[in-house]
């Protein structure tokens, strides 16, 4: 579409420059205009460049539109010779402003290609800066985890049977300790609860300790003899405590279990 626009725009402007009639007009009127059909676009430009493109610049703040408002001042004077001076078609005046106004348009190509280049370099930054957060971001994600395995790796080391339980009473985590004491695997305990794992009378005494550490916030501890499928071996010291997320909120309990026999 566009080389038949310019094709067609090519022919009509030269046709137009080899017609006798425009070759040779000439008009002047009162104020010394000469072409009085270019003051239409000087009047439009003036009041552009006054007003619309001033706020234009103002709200935008790029180099383009400061390069848009620029570009009016060639555009200006062009159309100032145009109106006022040029008499004929390919005349010293006619050509002074279609030079100034290919300035024109170089300075508006220029303020764009100097903003392409400018969002480009900032693009470039801005992938910089993601690609080290993604970096950052998988650093720590893979010192969590070595975390975490430090943590399980510790407290499958310990002597001692730990589980954690969330608010509805149901096991999201035990050590294996904790699975050699009830005599079930990991798999199976996690999302049950007490009543899944002791004698109901047992499981209702055990989760109202529970309830009171979730109620009031505070750690039980006790010592008493195994109970259950390990009744008659000895004693058993068991610590109940509050799990708090960050914003201090009780949102489960943690036990600690050893043998004290």
């Amino acid at each position: 579409a566009a080389p038949l626009l310019f094709v067609l725009g090519y022919a009509l402007a030269t046709w137009g420059a080899g017609t006798e009639y425009v070759q040779t007009v000439s008009l002047t009127i009162a104020g010394g205009v000469t072409r009085p059909w270019d003051m239409i676009p000087l009047v439009v430009l003036m009041f552009c460049v006054g007003g619309i493109f001033v706020i234009f610049h103002k709200r935008a703040g790029t180099m383009f539109s400061l390069a848009l408002w620029l570009s009016f001042i060639p555009e200006i004077a062009a159309h100032i010779h145009l109106a006022f001076f040029s008499t004929a078609i390919f005349d010293t005046h006619f050509y002074t402003a279609y030079v100034l106004i290919l300035i024109a348009y170089i300075t508006r190509l220029g303020g764009l290609s100097l903003d392409h280049s400018r969002a480009y370099v900032e693009i470039g930054h801005m992938n910089d800066q993601l690609r080290e957060e993604i970096a950052e971001r998988e650093r720590a994600q893979e010192s969590e985890r070595e975390q975490e395995r430090i943590y399980i790796d510790l407290v499958e080391a310990l002597p001692i049977a730990i589980f954690r339980k969330d608010v509805d009473g149901r096991f999201d985590f035990v050590n294996q300790r904790m699975c050699d004491l009830v005599r079930l695997s990991k798999e199976d305990m996690i999302g049950m609860t007490y009543k899944d794992v002791y004698p109901e009378e047992l499981a209702a005494e055990y989760q109202k300790v529970d309830d009171e550490v979730l109620r009031t916030g505070e750690a039980i501890e006790k010592v008493e003899p195994y109970r259950g499928i390990n009744a008659g071996k000895g004693y058993v010291n068991y610590i109940i405590m509050p799990v708090t997320n960050h914003k201090d909120e009780v949102v489960g309990v943690r036990g600690l279990l050893w043998d004290v026999t």
